[in-house]
This record gives C-alpha cells, structure tokens and sequence, in this order.
C-alpha cells in the first residue's frame, strides 16, 4: 500500500526506470531502418492554421525539406557552343505534425493508495513499452491511405493506368523512361510474382529517366502478417524453390532469389485505422504487401519526423499538486509530436495479392 505523502519516484522508482523497463518489452520500432530522419538543420518550419475536428482551425506547425535525386543525363557538349544549363531542382516534401497520446489512466488517490497488487503501478511500463513503436504505427498509417505524393498531385502508389511522370518538370525525356508506376496487383506470393516486383522496383526512373538506383540498395519487402511472411520468407530465404511450369513442374531447382531482399513481419499494417484501396475497392489489409528499396543515408522511400519523442508526464501523485487537491485524483501518460510520410515513389512498390 502507498502511503499518503508518496511521490511519483517512491511509486513507480522513477520514469526512466519505466522507460528502462519498456526497453526490455515486448515492442520494438522499425521504422529507422527504412525512412529517412532529417535532422534539425535540413527542416524548414513554420506555424500554419490547421482544421480542427470541430471545423475551426487552430495553429499548427508544418514541417518543409528537400529531398535530392540523379542529376540531369549527360549530353554531347558541341564544340564553339556555350555549356548547356538549367535551373536547380529538387524534390520538397512537407507534412504537418501532430499530437499523439492515448488516453491518459486517471484514478481516485484512494483506489490509488490501496493499489495492493501493483495493477496501475504496472502500467506506466506498459505505457511507455507501447509507445515505442508510435512512429511506426504513424507510418504505417501513411502506407495505408496512400497520401497524394506532392511533386505530382497523384497517389503515391499509382497503377499502370495513371503513372507518375518520372520528372514531373519535363514530362518527355529524350531516350529515358518518362513514366514509372508502383501499385501492383499479383495472383500469388510466389518466385515469378516477387521477380517481376524486383524488375519493376529495380529499373524506375530517376528525374534524368535512367534508373534511379544503378547501385545496389537495400531491398526490403514488408508484409502484414505471419502467414504471408511466411510465404515471402520461401521466396527470399529458400536455397530450393519449385518451378511452377513446364516439364520440371514442383521439381525443386536452385532459387535465384535467395537473399535478394529481407523480409519484415511488420504487424502494425494489419491493424490500421485506414484500409487500403485498390482500383478504387477496400482490400483486406491481410493481402497488401510493399517492396522498399532501401539506400543508405538520406533518399529512402519514406520519411519521419518526431520533432519530440514520446515523454511520460505524471500529476496528482503529491499531494500540493492540483489535479489532487481540487479531484483528489492521479493521473499519468506520455505524449509526442511529428509526423511521417510517403517521400520516394520511385523507391517503394505497394502490391495487392488478388485484389477484389
């Protein structure tokens, strides 16, 4: 039992044990492996009216950064002719960030004092085990409604039907691609589906129309469950695979794709608030996958912005504070703000196994 004239650091041994106790939970972000983080020097910001979900607006704050791709193509520089020029260029990004808590766990001090078996004391760790994995629920919230990608006004996973230019500042490229697209529908989780994904992944074009990625990056294909990890895992992780066709139908034959790409289980897409769409159709979240190409440093497919990570606050557990003198309550959370968003489309293909 507590006593009435306990503090926070009496009760709970202090926050950053809690915070302690988190780091050896169940919960672990994987969101810097495959997003770039700008620092603080690279982030322009400025205060903006926002909506609010009462229909006014409030002010808020938006985040600004450029993102560099290739350069133009090389070209022949005629003798006696002045050197050929051309503006600058380079891709900005922006989002607006916000506040994210859960709800906070407020309780009467008597229930509090009384808390004999630890039941509310366990859950500041809880909490903060949670909280961990904020940014990569933020972010997979952003995969899942598939945001309008700035350069170019169109979704950021867009269909053969309505491809991204592959630089929307010169829609013809003379002897390049000038068109790419990165939302794809397959029959199967399978050699021949994951090698065409590879191909399309592998050759998009940069803003010059050669490929973007001449050098080897990080392929990462992202997936929403077990069972479809699994099935990637076969693909990606087997030394023998079936051939599917032809005389040697089911025979085991060497897999060409063994260790072309990691395969993540990455649980949170299967529980987003938003549900993915294709073709203009919901689609279960269990059969929508998506292919990373993943370089090192900045120019990775998505991006996060936590201007402030997740920070424990606390109230009401002394008794000069106000919650408890005028509610006789206790009270605890966290709390954080930023942002994530879709950056690269070259560099990620979202794929839909049979979509409905």
């Amino acid at each position: 039992m507590v006593g009435p004239n306990a503090d926070l650091d009496f009760y709970f041994t202090s926050v950053n044990a809690a915070y302690a106790r988190a780091l050896k939970g169940n919960n672990r972000a994987f969101y810097t492996q495959i997003a770039y983080v700008p620092p603080a020097g690279k982030v322009q910001s400025e205060r903006v009216q926002m909506p609010t979900a009462a229909g006014g607006t409030a002010t808020g704050t938006r985040v600004k950064f450029p993102i560099r791709l290739a350069a133009s193509r090389p070209r022949i520089w005629p003798q006696g002719q002045p050197r050929p020029v051309e503006q600058f260029a380079a891709i900005e990004l922006q989002t607006d960030l916000q506040r994210w808590c859960p709800p906070a766990k407020r309780e009467s001090w008597v229930v509090w004092q009384n808390d004999i078996y630890g039941l509310i004391k366990e859950q500041l760790p809880d909490m903060m085990d949670r909280s961990l994995i904020l940014w990569d629920e933020v972010l997979a919230e952003a995969f899942a409604r598939n945001d309008a990608w700035k350069p170019d006004g169109l979704p950021f996973f867009s269909p053969q039907a309505t491809p991204h230019p592959a630089n929307p500042a010169k829609l013809v490229i003379p002897g390049g691609q000038s068109t790419f697209y990165n939302d794809v529908a397959i029959n199967g989780i399978d050699v021949p589906n994951m090698r065409a994904l590879l191909g399309i992944l592998t050759k998009q074009p940069g803003p010059d129309g050669v490929p973007l990625d001449t050098d080897e990056v990080e392929i990462y294909v992202l997936c929403p469950n077990d069972d479809m990890g699994f099935q990637l895992k076969q693909v990606f992780q087997g030394a023998i695979a079936a051939q599917a066709v032809g005389a040697n139908a089911a025979a085991g034959v060497s897999n060409s794709l063994n260790g072309a790409a990691k395969v993540q289980v990455w649980k949170v897409l299967s529980s987003t608030v938003a549900q993915p769409t294709f073709g203009g159709v919901a689609q279960p979240r269990e059969k929508v996958g998506y292919m990373l190409a993943v370089p090192r440093g900045e120019g990775k497919p998505v991006a996060v912005v936590p201007s402030i990570q997740p920070t424990a606050y606390y109230t009401g557990t002394n008794g000069s504070d106000h919650l408890r003198a005028s509610m006789g309550d206790c009270e605890f959370g966290w709390d954080a703000f930023g942002n994530a968003l879709l950056a690269i489309a070259q560099r990620a293909i979202r794929f839909v196994v049979n979509p409905v």
